[in-house]
Formats: structure tokens, sequence, C-alpha cells
């Protein structure tokens, strides 16, 4: 999520691992700073949620800026590990469920699938190639 680093998301990764023994875990950073000492994918000063609802081009343009570049990463963890499309799993909360939801819909082959926890749909129907499993959750 917004200003988070991946070692806050670590103990998830280590309770997961008592059910998915055989998995392994990658927790990408975000590349730009944000307040507090964290990171970020894209910065969202300018967001609102009018524009967000709206899909604006200002929202739109940098979170597929950042999902492509995060593709990439997870494209050469993914031949690193010699792993298919379709082992790779996606999940992410706030800011990292619309990294997420955009990467997992933009890769050129379905991944297993895409977990987005308390995030935003903004991928326009014209920009999905692929169209693996997703659990959006809320609340």
């Amino acid at each position: 999520g917004y200003g988070s680093l991946p070692k806050y998301l670590e103990p998830y990764a280590h309770a997961w691992q008592n059910v998915l023994p055989h998995t392994a875990f990658a927790l990408l950073k975000g590349w730009e700073a944000a307040s507090g000492g964290g990171c970020s994918w894209f910065d969202l000063k300018a967001w609102d949620g009018c524009t967000l609802l709206s899909q604006h081009k200002a929202c739109v343009q940098p979170l597929k800026m950042a999902s492509a570049r995060a593709v990439d990463q997870v494209e050469a963890l993914t031949h690193s590990l010699k792993l298919s499309h379709g082992s790779v799993a996606l999940m992410g909360f706030s800011q990292g469920a619309m990294m997420a939801l955009q990467m997992g819909l933009s890769f050129t082959k379905p991944c297993a699938g895409v977990v987005a926890c308390a995030g935003a749909l903004l991928a326009r129907e014209e920009d999905v190639t692929s169209k693996p499993h997703i659990l959006l959750v809320h609340g």
C-alpha cells in the first residue's frame, strides 16, 4: 500500500507459508518515496474520489506506467525461478491492490490469480489482455 515497505508484509508471507509450503514469496518495493519513510508505486497527491471514479487520465496513466515497470520485475523473477505465468499469483493492499489488479490484467498470459485488498480497479476494457481469477476484498 501507499507509504508501506515490504518488511511490513513479511509476517503475512511467513503465516501463509504454513498453508502454502511450496510457495516462493516476492515482496516488491515501490520506487517512489512516500511520507513517513515508506514507498509508493506512483504519486497519489492529486487523486480524489471523483477523479478515481471517472478513471481520469491523471490517475490511469501513472498507474499504467507503474504497472508496466512492475510487470517487468515480475517477469524477470518468474523467468529466474523458471515459473510459468499460471504459477504466479499477485496480492496487494490499497495502492498495491491497484497495482496487482492492473498487472494481473495486463500480463501477456493469465497469471494464477489476483488478491486485491481495499483497492480500486482502474483498468479500461481495452487495456485488458488477460483475465485471471480475482478476489477483491473490502471492509
